[in-house]
């Protein structure tokens, strides 16, 4: 079959009639973007979001500054301990 045989055919009556006609507006599907993942699109979707995620940063900060203090003091008190023993071994001798 040679391509002029070929272009006639599909141009014939009978298969223009079986064929649906092309599309020519196609409507392309929308990204589905992850909120959790992008925080201008959680921020868009539920406002008080922003407020709950800098709420939450400071308490992580309020929790860092209080493990670190009573990282301090813990040393502290581990220090005075080990001078108290050492001086009641040597009172005791």
């Amino acid at each position: 079959m040679t391509n002029s045989d070929f272009a006639r055919l599909i141009r014939s009556e009978e298969i223009t009639k079986v064929v649906r006609p092309c599309r020519k507006n196609t409507k392309k599907h929308k990204v589905h973007r992850n909120p959790l993942k992008k925080p201008a699109l959680m921020v868009k979707l539920n406002p008080y979001a922003k407020v709950l995620r800098r709420a939450a940063v400071i308490a992580s900060q309020k929790i860092e500054k209080a493990g670190k203090k009573k990282a301090a003091t813990t040393n502290l008190a581990a220090k005075k301990t080990t001078k108290s023993l050492l001086l009641e071994l040597l009172i005791c001798r």
